[in-house]
């Protein structure tokens, strides 16, 4: 493994961005800024979230809002929300992983199959300035989500 940098970490996969209400922010992002829907709303059960991925050109941007007050996001979404984390994706996440523990002192908060990207490893990462990263590794090739679906039938209150 080099250590002077992650070669193994091949881009930004997304940008994650914490709010209140992801239905109306969506919306916002689509009608005002141009994105497009490439996720439906995914209730991520583990993170106690419902996400949706929205793309514009080639950058994707992670709309996060937190199911309930036990969520990992919820104090974050208490003092503002916005700007989480940033996603990287990786072509050997168990690489990654010892780089940014050993290299950027960097502590592993969650490792787990991702429930939203399909046959997809995914870890989280905080510092103690704060910074958070997540770490994924689509598998077989997939780099996509699962399809957009009915989400009216998804409570999304608090």
């Amino acid at each position: 493994m080099d250590s002077t940098h992650a070669s193994h970490i091949v881009g930004i996969h997304h940008i994650g961005i914490v709010v209140d209400d992801i239905r109306t922010k969506s919306k916002i992002y689509q009608e005002k800024l141009g994105y497009v829907p490439e996720s439906g709303i995914i209730h991520e059960v583990t993170q106690k979230v419902y996400v949706q991925f929205l793309i514009l050109g080639n950058y994707r941007i992670e709309l996060i809002q937190p199911v309930r007050e036990e969520s990992p996001v919820f104090k974050f979404l208490s003092t503002g929300g916005g700007l989480n984390h940033i996603c990287y994706e990786s072509d050997d996440i168990e690489m990654t992983k010892q780089f940014l523990r050993k290299e950027y002192g960097a502590l592993c908060v969650s490792d787990e199959w991702s429930k939203s990207i399909k046959n997809c490893k995914v870890a989280f990462f905080a510092k103690s300035n704060g910074e958070v990263l997540e770490i994924i590794q689509p598998f077989k090739g997939t780099k996509y989500f699962t399809a957009l679906g009915n989400e009216k039938d998804i409570n999304l209150s608090l």
